[in-house]
């Protein structure tokens, strides 16, 4: 389940990038805040060799509590609407300002 939120944000971008241009940098902002819930998605959804250690179930119960929808399989979800959102607000931010070389620090 590690790759199921980052394809679904990319093909989420690929389908709205019209309203922001490719810009890189919410591309970049959306498959960054997807993939830290995919991370504890995926120790989740590992093999009981991974899932069950102490590290993995700590990861996980942490995720369980804090991330919205994590319990259903959807806590990718907020962070990839987050960092969309976060994007889409560099992206007008940057048109508005006219400076094309503003980018995130990296």
């Amino acid at each position: 389940m590690f790759l199921y939120p980052i394809a679904i944000a990319l093909i989420f971008l690929g389908i709205t990038s019209p309203l922001f241009q490719n810009d890189a940098t919410t591309y970049r902002l959306t498959v960054f805040f997807a993939f830290i819930p995919a991370i504890f998605d995926m120790l989740n959804a590992s093999p009981a060799v991974i899932s069950q250690t102490t590290l993995a179930k700590t990861l996980t119960a942490f995720a369980g509590q804090y991330f919205p929808f994590f319990n259903l399989g959807f806590g990718w979800f907020t962070f990839g609407i987050c960092g969309y959102f976060l994007g889409l607000v560099a992206h007008f931010i940057k048109a508005k300002t006219g400076n094309q070389n503003f980018e995130m620090e990296e």
